[in-house]
């Protein structure tokens, strides 16, 4: 059975500005991207058995056939070191891949105030 697989994949590092490029490639008339923009498909070795599940978040690109570029980002595929043998493997070398990175210190404070109202970081950024 053929599935609908990803040929771009943004495994950029978190508040690093992959969602906003997920939303400008989405605008593009010959991109589509996945629902959901971060299916962690990569991330679990036992996911890779199910291709036919993962095909299903890129079933909406059989209404726009004139599409070159089917992606999804998903920032933990940056950080869990299976992840690239599990793409090359599963999609083939020819897979397109956009890293986005950040200044760290940056990146880290950004961080910390996405969890700080979400309530899952209390402490000062000050004693952090």
């Amino acid at each position: 059975m053929e599935y609908i697989l990803p040929n771009l994949i943004i495994p950029g590092a978190q508040k690093s500005g992959t969602s906003s490029l997920f939303n400008y490639l989405r605008e593009h008339p010959e991109c589509l991207m996945s629902i959901p923009k971060e299916p962690s498909f990569f991330s679990k070795k036992e996911n890779l058995n199910d291709l036919k599940k993962y095909s299903l978040i890129f079933q909406h690109f059989k209404e726009k056939p004139e599409s070159k570029i089917y992606g999804e980002a998903t920032t933990g595929y940056m950080v869990e070191k299976e992840v690239p043998k599990r793409i090359i493997d599963i999609l083939g070398s020819k897979i397109k891949l956009i890293f986005l990175i950040r200044n760290p210190v940056e990146r880290t404070i950004s961080a910390y105030w996405h969890q700080y109202k979400r309530f899952f970081e209390f402490r000062n950024i000050k004693k952090v």
